[in-house]
């Protein structure tokens, strides 16, 4: 299995994720309360070769006019790493969190290493707004690769950003003909266009803190339904 431009020691986890993640399942668990009777159990199985499966992303219905909506359909992406912990109530099993990680061999731009957090079962609707592609996670910035540190958000150069505030639509009617239609862009559109570009890019390190407090607040959230 070839690394491409990410040092193979980062497909795995560093101690500071690693470090990350304890915090994350601690501050939950502080979170729900004792009284909730809601604990987790770190799985010693996790980790097993077994559970590193190719990932497959479906090809989404781009956002028409947004060029960078579509960019990565040719990546290989690649699950590398898993920490997981289960999931009791009361002394039964409810439930499993993962903490995956990914590396992404780009075709033409820097390659990249990601990081989601998913529930096992119940977490359909586990999107978040610093996730360029849903199921993939948050893109760490590939300023990362060179040493395992993430650089601060601030730090990062997105000047490369280009916005149109017209939007393209292409279609192919009933008769083969091409179709080309073009419409004005909402106001909120070039923010928007801008976050998902920092996506595609990949965030920094206050961002990735953001997207763990709102992972964790969410599945807190979802264990306290329980």
């Amino acid at each position: 299995m070839g690394f491409f431009g990410i040092k193979k020691k980062l497909a795995k986890f560093t101690r500071w994720e690693k470090q990350d993640i304890e915090n994350f399942v601690k501050k939950a668990t502080l979170d729900i309360g004792k009284k909730n009777k809601i604990y987790f159990k770190y799985d010693l199985d996790s980790s097993d070769e077994d559970n590193l499966k190719h990932l497959e992303i479906p090809r989404a219905n781009a956002y028409a006019g947004n060029k960078w909506a579509d960019r990565a359909f040719d990546d290989t992406y690649i699950h590398t790493d898993i920490i997981s912990y289960n999931i009791f109530k009361n002394e039964k099993k409810i439930n499993k969190i993962n903490f995956s990680k990914y590396y992404t061999n780009r075709i033409v731009s820097n390659d990249f290493v990601s990081f989601l957090i998913t529930l096992e079962k119940g977490d359909k609707n586990n999107w978040h707004e610093y996730e360029h592609h849903h199921g993939l996670g948050f893109r760490f910035h590939h300023r990362y690769n060179n040493n395992g540190q993430l650089p601060s958000s601030e730090q990062i150069d997105y000047s490369g950003f280009e916005y149109s505030p017209t939007g393209v639509f292409y279609m192919v009617d009933k008769n083969g003909k091409n179709i080309t239609e073009k419409w004005k862009k909402p106001e909120s559109a070039e923010k928007e266009e801008f976050e998902d570009y920092k996506n595609v890019q990949g965030r920094g390190y206050e961002d990735f803190q953001k997207y763990l407090k709102d992972q964790r607040e969410r599945i807190v959230k979802l264990l306290k339904k329980n």
